[in-house]
């Protein structure tokens, strides 16, 4: 038979892994390759020694017998239709399947099997059908035929004995001449048997290696139908690696055309920008008399003249000429100039980088308490999958603490870092991203203090942070620089809390001038100075930029670490801000949280603030 042990493990493992009523002659055949040529009644056969085999056994697989008598019965109605003579062994042996089951009935003690029992019903009655059981003939025999042949023997025999008897004869006579033989006969019978011996000692070998040729047989027959299935496999690989190849050039000739279509609008945007470039017209020198404001304005406008020039060296300039300045009192004075002078420059007038704007968190009358989740600092350029996930880490965070309001102080954006930064278009990208991929949380809103870095990006003509907030109801836009957070619903809350991210860059760490409680409280006097707010409308200063994590209750500042660069640790604040039945705020409780796998929070300081009242 065509079929080898391979072939017959095949198939035992592809009924065991086949649902019944799920096997196919077809599939049963791709299963053990195409190089197996296996005919309908060699699978008869072999499925028919299985079950009798099996029902021998003290546990027998019914579930796979079960599937093979249903495989039977359609077997032998196919060898049928196609005319198919089996033989008589065959026969006998599809028909002692029942002979075999009532054995196996009556050894193991069981009952019957009402599916099995049914399975078999149908198979002999098709078998019946198609194949009836042989009955063999009796060949008669002719005693009186017999007997002559008999006779006919005895006489032979009578002559044969006759035969022998003289042949004995002649045989003694040639005895005595033949003595002298026997011993050389002896040595030849010894070197014989010898040679015997050697020779079913090769033989044994011959065995051995015979088996050894069966097993390598067998394992070629086996490691072909495994290169089969991985021919298989490869040339499913080989079609998908050309519909890719034939992706990857229609994408790329696709790109092509994007990027021209993109350097084309690259250069019509540079033609209007460079259209659009602001005009300064200087003003007469008349303009400015000998008054010291005057003066110094005329003095920083002369010295921008020369060429580009850093704050510090109008402040060293004016220094020079007899005009000691700070860098905020210098900034003013920029101010006036920027009033003073005429620019000319196509732009949306909304931009304008406003401070001091003032928010107000809307709450019930009877409100105790609000829970705010402070950040800074994200300096956000691209919007990676990790980048997505520590995002998600606030909203996480804000959910399980029930926080509805994320304050942000500054530099939500990274515009330095930003490729073509002096381009909107560049600019407006960035932004777009946010738009799109920044992750939203129902019930949790964001409002975004526009730092330094955001700041720059008015230059290109793209406020990012009114852009953001337009686009998404979930942000909300406080400004730049500083502002002014309050609370209230019918009748509002007296006191607030003030958000600052100065426009200045302090010492690091390494530096004995590390940035101090001075040198902020400058930036914010500098500030309420040119505001007109008083100090002691603000419960708490909320201040970002610095990169690092502090709060000093004396002074009622809190400082906001970068959520994702921080000089020490990452992390932020969660402020818990009480109301007092007066309606002004009572205490706040100050819980710093730092960035892990989650935002953890680590420690509790209440802050409790005397006010002058109104």
């Amino acid at each position: 038979m065509a079929m080898t042990q391979v072939d017959k493990i095949k198939i035992i493992k592809y009924f065991r892994e086949t649902p019944f009523g799920n096997i196919y002659y077809r599939s049963l055949v791709d299963y053990l390759g195409k190089k197996s040529k296996i005919t309908d009644a060699e699978f008869t056969d072999f499925f028919a020694s299985y079950i009798i085999e099996n029902l021998k056994k003290e546990k027998p697989p019914l579930s796979l017998i079960m599937k093979m008598i249903s495989t039977i019965t359609t077997f032998i109605g196919w060898l049928y239709d196609d005319k198919i003579e089996l033989d008589c062994e065959l026969v006998n042996k599809l028909y002692s399947i029942r002979e075999s089951y009532e054995q196996y009935l009556v050894q193991a003690n069981e009952e019957r099997n009402n599916s099995l029992e049914e399975l078999i019903t149908t198979f002999e009655d098709d078998l019946n059908k198609f194949y009836p059981p042989v009955e063999e003939e009796i060949e008669t025999i002719d005693v009186d035929t017999l007997m002559a042949e008999i006779e006919t023997l005895r006489k032979n025999l009578t002559d044969s004995e006759k035969e022998v008897s003289d042949l004995t004869l002649k045989l003694s006579k040639q005895a005595k001449g033949l003595e002298g033989k026997r011993k050389d006969n002896d040595r030849l019978n010894a070197r014989l048997n010898e040679s015997k011996q050697k020779q079913k000692n090769l033989e044994a070998k011959v065995r051995e290696l015979e088996s050894l040729i069966e097993q390598l047989n067998s394992l070629v027959t086996s490691l072909k139908g495994e290169i089969t299935s991985a021919n298989e496999k490869y040339s499913i690989l080989d079609a998908l690696k050309d519909r890719i190849q034939a992706d990857y050039f229609s994408l790329k000739t696709e790109m092509k055309s994007l990027r021209k279509n993109i350097e084309d609008k690259n250069r019509e945007i540079a033609r209007l920008n460079k259209e659009n470039e602001f005009k300064i017209i200087i003003p007469r020198s008349i303009d400015f008399n000998e008054e010291r404001d005057n003066k110094i304005e005329g003095l920083i406008i002369q010295k921008m003249l020369e060429g580009k020039s850093s704050l510090e060296d109008i402040k060293e300039y004016l220094a020079i000429n007899g005009y000691v300045l700070t860098l905020d009192e210098l900034r003013n004075y920029f101010k006036i100039i920027n009033e003073r002078m005429k620019y000319e420059i196509s732009c949306d007038e909304s931009l304008d980088g406003s401070e001091g704007a003032e928010y107000v968190i809307p709450i019930s009358n009877d409100a105790k308490s609000i829970d705010l989740m402070v950040v800074s600092d994200f300096h956000l350029l691209a919007f990676c999958k990790d980048t997505i996930h520590d995002m998600e880490l606030i909203n996480d965070y804000c959910e399980d603490n029930g926080i509805h309001m994320i304050l942000n102080v500054g530099d939500f954006f990274s515009w330095t870092r930003l490729k073509g930064k002096h381009e909107g278009s560049a600019c407006r990208r960035i932004v777009e991203k946010a738009i799109v991929k920044y992750p939203s949380r129902k019930g949790i809103k964001h409002a975004v203090l526009g730092g330094n870095h955001d700041k720059d990006m008015l230059v290109a003509g793209v406020d990012p942070i009114k852009l953001l907030a337009e686009e998404r109801e979930d942000f909300i836009s406080l400004g730049y620089g500083h502002c002014k957070i309050s609370f209230g619903g019918s009748f509002s809350i007296l006191d607030s809390i003030g958000m600052h991210h100065p426009n200045r860059r302090y010492p690091n760490s390494v530096g004995k001038d590390f940035y101090t409680t001075e040198k902020i409280m400058d930036t914010i006097s500098s500030y309420y100075a040119v505001s007109g707010i008083n100090a002691d409308d603000f419960y708490v200063q909320l201040v970002g930029h610095i990169h690092k994590s502090g709060l000093d209750t004396e002074n009622g500042i809190c400082i906001v670490p970068s959520y994702l660069k921080d000089r020490v640790i990452n992390g932020a604040w969660h402020l818990k801000v009480y109301f007092s039945e007066d309606r002004h705020i009572s205490n706040i409780v100050f819980m710093p949280v730092i960035k892990q796998k989650a935002l953890v929070k680590i420690s509790e300081i209440s802050y409790k603030k005397q006010l002058i009242k109104k």
